[in-house]
């Protein structure tokens, strides 16, 4: 439903193009992660848990997501928003070009100096959702070209401004 409901917004984009004769660009944001998400979600939920020194349930994390951190999303919006002319009909996939598994964001996680010993990731305790593919990678090198933009957050970077976030906030209580 989700990957549908993007593909219809994408029609409604170039037909509304078409019949207003105004340019259009479409921005694909793949996995935006950051400040500000929701604590149930994958990040918050394993940074939380690495910060108290917790288990967390996951998924068997082997699937493949291009994560890109959300401050790195609102520069290429804002790029996006002052070229002076749009690219007619484009999409510019807002990613990193390189795909993570959550197998691999636990294993930077662990190397991190804030997580607290008792970190238990338990992978494979929560299912996959059945809709979901195996593997989702964007290409960033157009955003490159038209927006003169790249990601400049790497993930051992947005996980560190992650946990600042969540300990900040009181999120996190620090054990002693």
């Amino acid at each position: 439903a989700y990957v549908t409901s993007k593909i219809c917004q994408s029609a409604l984009v170039r037909d509304f193009e078409k019949e207003r004769k105004l340019p259009t660009l479409i921005l694909r944001l793949f996995s935006v992660y950051g400040p500000g998400e929701s604590p149930g979600r994958l990040f918050p939920s394993i940074v939380g848990a690495a910060l108290r020194g917790e288990s967390v349930d996951l998924s068997p994390g082997r699937r493949k997501r291009d994560y890109v951190f959300v401050d790195d999303v609102a520069g290429a919006i804002e790029r996006a928003v002052a070229i002076p002319r749009f690219p007619r009909g484009r999409t510019l996939d807002i990613a990193g070009g390189q795909a993570l598994s959550v197998r691999e964001i636990v294993r930077v996680l662990r190397r991190r100096p804030y997580t607290v010993e008792g970190f238990d990731p338990r992978f494979g305790r929560r299912p996959y959702d059945p809709m979901d593919v195996p593997s989702l990678c964007g290409s960033p090198e157009a955003a490159g070209r038209l927006l003169r933009w790249k990601c400049g957050v790497d993930m051992a970077e947005g996980l560190d401004i992650l946990s600042r976030s969540l300990t900040d906030e009181g999120c996190v209580s620090s054990r002693t």
